[in-house]
């Protein structure tokens, strides 16, 4: 229990006399049931009574107040609950005291945007099910938008006065997530008259803090963050109002003369497999969720495409005092190691790099200052239906599999895929140049022209999402 108190007192809850005392720290009681503490960011409300919707007409009479805070669940799940405490007076004193404490750098202003097509296309109703009572709780004032069509969400990004706000809400899935962020990003660089085509400029972070309630087909983003896809759990992380800063990439088409941004990105960039997969996804659009795991098994099955590339990266120098000042000075005077030139069949990179967690689990690490770059060669399905075990089970040895190369600690990465000299005008070939020119971009197909080289540019720092990864040290 903490010793100096802002204000203690024997309360009676659950029918048990309760030793309570509130500290700088957080709301701690005591009983014969042992010790609990609640630390600020955790308290969701205070009110007088047993109801917070009439909270305001028992102030006077109230006998008892009420506490709703998170509880952090084994399974990395938060839930909401409450406890209610009897006391013989100074019950508005208690409240007051709890509620100043409560509210100290929490959002009491957001934008939310609904993607209500993502998913099952439920978004819309989840959101008011689960989250609106959640946030009404915490008193947080809510502007809500719900996008007709993707053009919406990309000018309410281009145009909106996050000023106005404390945050950026977006209900879906990576998509939505990548939209936002991305044209965020861009609007951002040319406000702050940086040219964004320039891979070697340091890039402006967004000021607008960012939370993610997952509603979408693909929740990767949300999922990384917070340990688990789940909507309460998600409302809550950005009722706590704590944030992680988590990097970006950059996706340049270059010349031998100039550059071109092609996207900004806030999870990860593909190309080989896990691009022809999302492809041959957007063709059985009609299948709707179901199209994800019949694309995947069938891919698993069919022939895989494989390419000539030739690859340079850069590494993270040890000698950089913090991310910031890779982010402004670039990667201009590094020197760019190559690999010799070889057949791929996928490469992935992922916006973090990876490490080893206490539970000797593979897990990412939003705090490397890095990327993580897969290169993986020739597999059969049975290859990657092993791979798919590995990383389902957070394997600490998926990146030994003899199909795969982690290159980590990356901070720039650009390659250039050779062109086959062939004159097949079939419709079979045809279609494989088609996907020889695609790009997965969070899981959003971008294309470019396989003459020229594609770049990636870490960016670190320039996203601040709702969210307490990698540790969790709150105890209930």
């Amino acid at each position: 229990m903490a010793t100096k108190s802002l204000l203690s007192g024997e309360l009676i809850s659950d029918r048990v006399s309760t030793k309570t005392v509130l500290d700088k720290t957080g709301l701690h009681w005591n009983n014969k049931s042992g010790d609990t503490t609640i630390v600020w960011p955790d308290v969701i409300r205070a009110h007088c009574g047993k109801d917070w919707k009439k909270a305001d007409n028992d102030a006077v009479s109230a006998e008892c107040f009420t506490v709703h805070y998170i509880h952090h669940l084994p399974n990395k799940k938060w839930r909401h609950k409450q406890k209610i405490f009897h006391a013989p007076q100074n019950v508005e004193s208690w409240v007051q005291h709890i509620e100043e404490k409560r509210t100290e750098g929490k959002a009491k202003r957001l934008l939310v945007v609904i993607n209500p097509y993502g998913g099952q296309r439920h978004g819309y109703q989840i959101y008011h099910k689960t989250v609106v009572p959640l946030f009404e709780l915490a008193s947080i004032s809510t502007e809500v938008i719900v996008t007709d069509e993707g053009s919406h969400a990309d000018r309410i990004a281009s145009t909106y006065d996050f000023t106005k706000v404390d945050g950026l809400i977006v209900v879906g899935g990576d998509g939505m997530y990548h939209l936002m962020v991305n044209r965020m990003l861009i609007r951002k660089q040319v406000e702050g008259g940086v040219d964004q085509n320039d891979p070697e400029v340091a890039v402006l972070p967004l000021d607008t803090k960012i939370g993610i309630i997952p509603t979408g087909t693909g929740n990767g983003i949300h999922g990384l963050l917070c340990g688990v896809k789940d909507v309460e759990t998600a409302a809550l992380h950005i009722i706590k109002g704590q944030t992680t800063d988590l990097g970006s990439m950059g996706i340049f088409e270059k010349t031998n003369t100039s550059s071109t941004l092609v996207s900004y990105t806030g999870l990860l960039f593909g190309y080989g497999f896990v691009a022809d997969i999302l492809v041959k996804t957007d063709e059985r659009r009609w299948m709707r969720r179901m199209r994800y795991p019949v694309t995947l098994v069938a891919s698993l099955f069919s022939k895989k495409r494989l390419f000539d590339a030739e690859i340079e990266y850069l590494t993270k120098q040890e000698n950089k005092e913090d991310d910031e000042a890779l982010n402004q000075e670039g990667a201009a005077a590094s020197s760019w190691k190559k690999l010799e030139k070889a057949t791929y069949m996928n490469f992935m990179i992922f916006v973090t790099g990876f490490t080893v967690d206490d539970d000797d689990k593979l897990s990412i690490d939003p705090s490397s200052g890095s990327t993580a770059v897969m290169l993986q060669t020739k597999s059969s399905a049975s290859d990657l239906i092993k791979m798919s075990i590995k990383a389902t089970r957070k394997d600490k040895e998926l990146f030994n599999l003899p199909f795969l190369k982690l290159l980590d600690q990356i901070t720039a990465f650009r390659f250039q895929v050779i062109e086959k000299d062939d004159n097949d005008n079939s419709t079979a070939r045809l279609e494989e140049r088609d996907r020889e020119r695609v790009l997965n971009v969070d899981g959003e197909v971008y294309r470019y022209s396989c003459k020229n080289k594609i770049e990636v540019r870490f960016i670190p720092k320039v996203i601040q999402l709702f969210a307490t990864f990698p540790t969790d040290k709150s105890t209930t």
